[in-house]
């Protein structure tokens, strides 16, 4: 019996610490507790979409969001925290920008392609040492 005793001992010991060595090595930290009623984002495979927190729920880091969809349960690695003033619809585009009118064609004028403007600017290099050659685009 005294053996059993001693052998769960050090097993519960030599458990606790590989799980020390292995958060010292990979900088494992718990993630801050969710307030209720606090606006997170609900990270999927595909999506976000934006809950608030109901509460904790009974399985370890696990915490209860509802949804337009209705209340999940997810795991807290799963949620985002959204700061208070962020909303949660993106903001409309106040003005779209106009267009600008046609230049008006001088006497019997036709519409011809401009060459590209060519700049006497030095040639861009990468890190590396290449060349860095400028996109020619059609401007119509």
């Amino acid at each position: 019996m005294a053996a059993d005793y001693l052998v769960r001992e050090r097993d519960a010991r030599a458990k606790l610490n590989a799980k020390k060595n292995f958060d010292r090595r990979n900088s494992a930290k718990d993630l801050p507790h969710l307030e209720e009623g606090q606006r997170v984002l609900v990270m999927d495979k595909t999506r976000q979409q934006p809950a608030v927190v109901v509460g904790d729920h009974n399985a370890p880091r696990s915490v209860v969001v509802e949804t337009s969809t209705g209340l999940l349960r997810r795991n807290r690695r799963h949620l985002a925290e959204l700061p208070p003033e962020t909303p949660l619809q993106p903001a409309p585009l106040e003005e779209p920008p106009q267009p600008l009118p046609p230049a008006p064609l001088a006497g019997n004028a036709s519409l011809t392609w401009n060459a590209p403007l060519v700049r006497n600017a030095p040639p861009v290099k990468t890190r590396s040492g290449r060349l860095v050659k400028p996109v020619q685009r059609l401007d119509l």
